[in-house]
């Protein structure tokens, strides 16, 4: 297997992670669970810091793959600070 592609693998795995613990477009995980910032964020973090990592390691990528990684991990950050403000909200 190539390894350039694991950084790919590791943000769509972290973009489907932050979008399932979205309270909006996930019901069947308990709020209570959810509302817990440390059991999402952590993992959350540790993915996207292993991501870069992996990214930084390689050197040789296509424009098209650093244009579509550089929008997935923005996507992910942006869901990140969704998934605050839904928790937030919906405590209120």
């Amino acid at each position: 297997m190539e390894f350039r592609i694991a950084p790919m693998i590791l943000v769509i795995f972290n973009l489907l992670f932050i979008s399932l613990a979205n309270p909006t477009w996930n019901e069947w995980i308990p709020l209570k669970d959810l509302a817990q910032y440390a059991k999402v964020l952590i993992p959350f973090t540790l993915i996207f810091i292993l991501s870069v990592g992996t990214f930084i390691r390689h050197s040789y990528y296509t424009k098209t793959f650093k244009i579509v990684y550089y929008f997935i991990q923005l996507l992910n950050l942006c869901l990140m600070l969704f998934y605050i403000y839904t928790i937030q909200q919906q405590h209120l």
